[in-house]
């Protein structure tokens, strides 16, 4: 177990088994970052040229198409969100296995000297929790970080939202 010397490491050795679920998890957060950002660009659309201009038949296809939109949206934060907790849970139950392993292959004498003292692996379990909540976490900063980094390039590229619709900091 000479890997356990960062909890990055643990984590990418625990995940590498898994490795198509994380790849599907990072596809669907890339579909419903992209799906978030359609949404504006359909309501955008919608106001523009189907409240504002009247054409009814232009509001009905944008608004059927909208909802396609949402239903994608929907779909993929689905899916993002099933595959990062499934991660989660089988990473935690490889690392308890791993754990118990160790506990299991130590000799006898390891647990007559430790039993005077508090022994190290009751803290060294709780000390991975924050690792297993960063697996559900990292999926929604990423998707942020995408968006944020979408509006930025649009604005450097001088192609900014309609008034209003991003807030400006």
């Amino acid at each position: 177990m000479s890997d356990l010397r960062t909890p990055a490491r643990v984590v990418a050795s625990l995940l590498k088994p898994y490795r198509g679920r994380v790849i599907f998890a990072a596809i669907a957060l890339v579909v419903a970052a992209a799906a978030m950002l359609g949404v504006g660009q359909g309501l955008r659309a919608v106001i523009d040229r189907g409240f504002t201009a009247g054409d009814t038949a232009w509001l009905d296809r944008t608004l059927m198409a909208m909802f396609g939109v949402i239903a994608l949206l929907a779909a993929a934060t689905w899916l993002r969100f099933y595959n990062v907790s499934w991660l989660g849970e089988r990473v935690t139950a490889d690392l308890r296995r791993r754990v118990f392993d160790h506990l299991l292959s130590l000799p006898p004498s390891y647990f007559e000297r430790e039993a005077r003292r508090e022994t190290h692996w009751r803290h060294w379990i709780p000390a991975f929790a924050p690792q297993v909540y960063f697996l559900r976490t990292a999926s929604l900063a990423l998707r942020d970080a995408g968006m944020k980094a979408t509006i930025a390039s649009r604005r450097a590229a001088g192609t900014d939202f309609p008034r209003g619709s991003v807030p400006r900091r």
